[in-house]
């Protein structure tokens, strides 16, 4: 089943590039695979700008991650709940993020 996940406007962010690994606690950050290092996000992509399809994506892997949730997304269902939001299958995995972060008391 087919669902329309391209967010008008905003078809070459980075967010939606292929070759893009966005950072999970940073989603203004990611790597990029063809630059071979973390980038900020671009609203227009850049020249290595490889289309992500969502669709099959999820097929393929059976989840996608909603970063406007930041949450995973693992049925069709749960899915339509977050057309417009930006979503990818590959997501950067920071394990020392959270130290950068003053603690509460």
């Amino acid at each position: 089943m087919q669902i329309a996940l391209s967010t008008k406007g905003k078809e070459f962010y980075c967010t939606r590039c292929a070759k893009y690994v966005l950072h999970d606690t940073y989603n203004f950050l990611g790597y990029c695979n063809s630059k071979e290092q973390i980038v900020p996000y671009l609203e227009g992509g850049c020249e290595h700008f490889e289309a992500l399809d969502l669709n099959k994506a999820f097929e393929e892997n059976g989840w996608l991650y909603c970063v406007t949730c930041r949450k995973p997304v693992y049925s069709i269902d749960e899915l339509r709940e977050h057309v417009g939001d930006i979503l990818t299958f590959h997501v950067y995995n920071d394990e020392v993020a959270s130290e950068e972060s003053p603690s509460g008391d």
